[in-house]
């Protein structure tokens, strides 16, 4: 599967926080078609948060920008209006001055940069204007943003212009503030109803169509008819003003004339042109509808609109709901590879376009110990060509580069792929990198609810894994001595079980070793307890290397072990090797004190094992302490000048 490299294609990287929210969907499109038309792919990189807090969740969502790192870009369009961190705009920016690339930057000067903008106060005038000219309306009320904001102060300007030009009285008491939210203009229009009582206004300008629309359905609420009793307008042009009923009469930025800019400026440099940054401005066009009276509500328009919003209404419903099962049917604590296979169904069904996704596999336990911090980990490949892709889901779980991107074929079909990051909080786990259908009303929403789902599944996932390695630990401890790595008194009996089943079904005899390390007191006494390890964990590394892959090997006490094997080795082969053994130790730990032990052997089949497993340790042990008597060394005995035999 060939890949998106850095220097590879003529790229444009574009950076927007909130894709889903903030109304360019139609802006990338022509941007997307002016350069696919050029010879140009897009990169879009968005988030789900303006980054204005700076706090964890935040830092999440700004991760995906740090992705144009890793790309060979041709220019960099950046919001840097929309993008709230300073940091983030200064990387952004850095970068591409560091390339040496043009970068345009929207709505927000920075020194270096092609500074992109809109006429915003001589086309909010032109709506203003409209409404007085062609409407007659002289009392006219405004849902402006928020006070202070430089974006609300010129559409307010524009405003007392256009009122003071018709020789309106300007009157700050007709000026409301709706944040240009829905929530917040649906509280300032039921304030202005409430305080123009029963004279009501011929028209309300607002200063966006979020905010339009709320104002129409707070209107309605109170059985006023738009336009008849109320025009309402808008600013902006989003989507929804054509889908909402009554269409938004509104000002539609010239996104034709500002993305052709865009593209044919960059052709220029890629030309030859001398990057020379500059101020360009663009005009909004006045989109009549029928909430000023321009188009003609009937009854088909009504039914066409509502049947529209309907069917977006209950394609949300229906995708949100997918997700919804999505993660509810996955939280039964399986690893990420399971659940990626799992969720097919749900990303099929959710993303038609083709997608895919990047984690950082360290997150989730690395189930493949690939030890690599990027992996390609599942696919919804594109479908242009069905017969390339019989089967368009995979979990391929294989390593990438950092710069890696995505597959080359996601730009197949629209020349232009959106990458969205996947986080819970600042951990970081990748991001995602689908085909870009901007003139899908609901691709942007689409996408921003199965993120936000997976999100959930992931540190679910996540939670499990840490607490699976916790349990582990936990198991660890319970059955294991920290010192030596062996297991302790119980680890042993509940390993035996398992040894004790495997050599019944190889019809085979088990082997017990008691052992008893000589001589720890004098050690721990004339050369530190240190020394004293040293010496425990020895004897615990020849007892594991003399029972062999398989066996179970214990530390009973301070100096006292026990050992069980398979073995057809007779007990005095065994015995021959743990002396060897012991030989080889002293050899290589070249230590002024020997390193010795006392053993003994017990033989017994499977069944005498499950009947009489203590009176077999016994006889081991027996067999041990009848050593130790005749051994030169003891545990509370100074070590003679002697070596042990």
């Amino acid at each position: 599967m060939k890949g998106v490299s850095s220097t590879e294609h003529k790229t444009i990287g574009v950076f927007i926080p909130q894709l889903h929210k903030c109304s360019r969907q139609d802006y990338l499109q022509q941007l997307s078609d002016y350069a696919r038309d050029a010879g140009y792919r897009l990169m879009c990189f968005t988030c789900y948060s303006h980054l204005e807090h700076g706090d964890p969740f935040d830092i999440g969502e700004a991760s995906v920008f740090s992705l144009a790192k890793n790309v060979q870009f041709s220019a960099m369009v950046v919001y840097n209006e929309l993008i709230k961190d300073a940091a983030t705009n200064e990387m952004l920016i850095a970068h591409g001055k560091a390339l040496g690339i043009p970068v345009f930057a929207v709505d927000h000067k920075a020194e270096g940069t092609y500074y992109i903008s809109y006429n915003y106060g001589s086309s909010f005038e032109k709506i203003v204007d409209h409404v007085i000219e062609h409407h007659g309306c002289r009392n006219i009320y405004m849902i402006s943003g928020q006070r202070g904001n430089e974006f609300s102060d010129t559409r307010e300007a524009a405003y007392r212009k256009s009122l003071e030009k018709h020789g309106i009285e300007y009157d700050d008491s007709k000026v409301y503030f709706g944040y240009f939210w829905d929530r917040p203009a649906l509280e300032a229009t039921e304030k202005l109803l409430a305080d123009c009582g029963e004279e009501l206004p011929d028209a309300i300008v607002c200063g966006n169509d979020t905010m339009a629309i709320a104002v129409c359905n707070t209107l309605e609420k109170h059985n006023i008819k738009v336009p008849d009793q109320i025009i309402v307008t808008g600013f902006d042009g989003i989507d929804r003003s054509r889908t909402f009923f009554p269409t938004i009469s509104t000002g539609r930025p010239e996104y034709e004339a500002s993305t052709k800019f865009i593209v044919d400026t960059i052709a220029a440099i890629d030309s030859g042109a001398p990057i020379e940054p500059c101020e360009s401005y663009f005009d909004f066009r006045l989109q009549k509808g029928q909430s000023c009276g321009c188009e003609k509500i009937t009854g088909s328009s009504a039914g066409l609109s509502n049947s529209t919003l309907y069917e977006l209404i209950r394609e949300k419903q229906l995708y949100t709901a997918i997700n919804d099962v999505m993660v509810l049917s996955n939280t039964d604590g399986s690893d990420i590879i399971t659940v990626l296979n799992n969720i097919k169904k749900y990303m099929s069904e959710v993303l038609y376009a083709g997608i895919e996704l990047y984690l950082d596999p360290t997150f989730f336990g690395d189930p493949t110990d690939l030890n690599c911090h990027k992996v390609l980990a599942a696919r919804l490949a594109p479908e242009p060509h069905p017969e390339r892709n019989p089967d368009r889901f995979s979990v391929p779980f294989e390593p990438k580069p950092a710069d890696w991107l995505c597959s080359d074929d996601l730009f197949y079909s629209h020349g232009s792929v959106l990458f969205v990051p996947v986080h819970r909080q600042e951990n970081i786990y990748g991001y995602i990198a689908c085909e870009m259908r901007m003139r899908d009303l609901t691709g942007a929403e689409r996408v921003y609810d199965f993120v936000t789902h997976l999100n959930f599944l992931l540190s679910s996932i996540e939670t499990t894994s840490k607490l699976h390695e916790v349990i582990e630990e936990l198991n660890k401890l319970y059955v294991r001595d920290q010192l030596t790595d062996l297991l302790n008194r119980h680890g042993f009996y509940r390993e035996l079980k398992r040894l004790t089943g495997e050599a019944r079904r190889m019809n085979k005899d088990l082997t017990f070793i008691s052992a008893d390390l000589d001589g720890l007191k004098y050690i721990n006494d004339n050369y530190g307890h240190s020394e004293g390890d040293f010496a425990i964990v020895s004897i615990a590394n020849l007892l594991t290397d003399v029972a062999g892959m398989g066996g179970v090997c214990a530390r009973f006490g301070g100096d006292e072990y026990l050992a069980a094997c398979i073995s057809s080795d007779t007990p005095e082969v065994v015995g021959e090797r743990f002396k060897t053994a012991l030989a080889e130790i002293n050899a290589k730990a070249g230590k002024p004190y020997p390193i010795n032990a006392s053993f003994g052997i017990e033989v017994a089949s499977p069944g005498e094992t499950e009947d009489n497993v203590e009176e077999i340790i016994r006889r081991a042990d027996n067999k041990m302490f009848e050593q130790k008597r005749h051994s030169k060394f003891s545990r509370d005995m100074k070590w003679s000048s002697d070596k042990p035999e």
